[in-house]
């Protein structure tokens, strides 16, 4: 069984042998995805369409999980950018593993919030700790802040910064 979200690909193999990963990773990497530019112009695209491939143990590492748990998927690969398997309709990217799907236009609003324009660089894993700091509570509070660091929006909190 295979799928993707537009930003990783993944696959789930009735034979999750180390053997079976490094076929399936082997034969994406090595083979070429037929696709479409924004202009609908026929485009070959390298590796399946991946950057990078991840199958069996390093999967498994990658998530932070043992290798027998099942917690990972036997293969999944990152997406090169500009790449989206879907139909004609998709309308918007909701994010992923790009650097420009995380990187994306903010507008916020509200009591407290001042007036001005910040081009400071943010990425949507800064909403969460922004609302927490908005709501007066402790945006460390989340796992994923203490771990990653993340900050909260520049300028929205006012002295009420990630502390």
């Amino acid at each position: 069984m295979a799928g993707t979200d537009d930003d990783l690909w993944q696959s789930y193999l009735s034979d999750n042998s180390q053997t079976a990963d490094d076929f399936v990773k082997a034969y994406l990497w090595s083979h070429t995805a037929q696709g479409l530019d924004v202009n609908g112009k026929p485009v070959t695209l390298q590796h399946s369409g991946l950057n990078q491939i991840w199958a069996g143990k390093d999967a498994a590492n990658f998530f932070g999980v043992a290798v027998n748990s099942g917690h990972y998927p036997d293969v999944f690969g990152e997406v090169q950018e500009g790449v989206v398997y879907s139909g004609p309709t998709k309308l918007a990217e909701h994010g992923g593993l790009n650097t420009g799907d995380r990187h994306v236009l903010m507008v916020v609003d509200g009591p407290g919030v001042p007036s001005k324009v910040d081009s400071a660089p943010v990425e949507t894993t800064q909403v969460a700790p922004t609302i927490l700091a908005a709501l007066g509570l402790n945006p460390s509070s989340l796992t994923a802040v203490q771990k990653e660091g993340t900050q909260v929006l520049p300028g929205v909190i006012g002295s009420r910064r990630d502390n």
